[in-house]
């Protein structure tokens, strides 16, 4: 590659530049997939430690860092607990003994390990005389 540059006084300098790198290639990684398993209980915005990519350009058209966004190459599974029936409904009398099962639920969790446990509750938001009112199993 030539430059030619042109002064003021009329006379013309030519420069000779070499182009020792650009940034032509694309950075790559040693494996095709990478599988990440992520607990359910991790916070929002933390950050995972991926292995390094490699570059063959070099100084600042080399990888500097990268991020990961979703596209066709980069797909987030999550697996969901699944109840067997989508809502529970029930009726109970007023005076049904103390004790008396009113309602059994079922849901699995795909995840494994402790991931994969099941735990029962009553929301929250529910009035709290209800509550009392009532005692779940928060295993079964």
């Amino acid at each position: 590659m030539q430059t030619h540059w042109s002064y003021p006084t009329g006379g013309e300098h030519v420069k000779r530049v070499e182009v020792l790198d650009i940034n032509d290639h694309s950075p790559t990684f040693q494996e095709n997939e990478i599988t990440l398993e992520i607990s359910e209980s991790v916070f929002p915005g933390a950050r995972f430690q991926l292995k390094a990519a490699r570059d063959p350009d070099s100084g600042h058209f080399s990888v500097q860092h990268y991020k990961l966004n979703q596209n066709e190459n980069f797909r987030l599974e999550v697996k969901d607990k699944v109840f067997f029936s989508d809502a529970y409904s029930v009726s109970l009398r007023e005076n049904v003994p103390l004790g008396t099962t009113v309602v059994q639920v079922n849901a699995t969790d795909l995840d494994e390990g402790t991931n994969g446990e099941v735990i029962y509750s009553l929301g929250k938001s529910m009035n709290q005389h209800t509550l009392k009112l009532f005692d779940i199993n928060s295993i079964t």
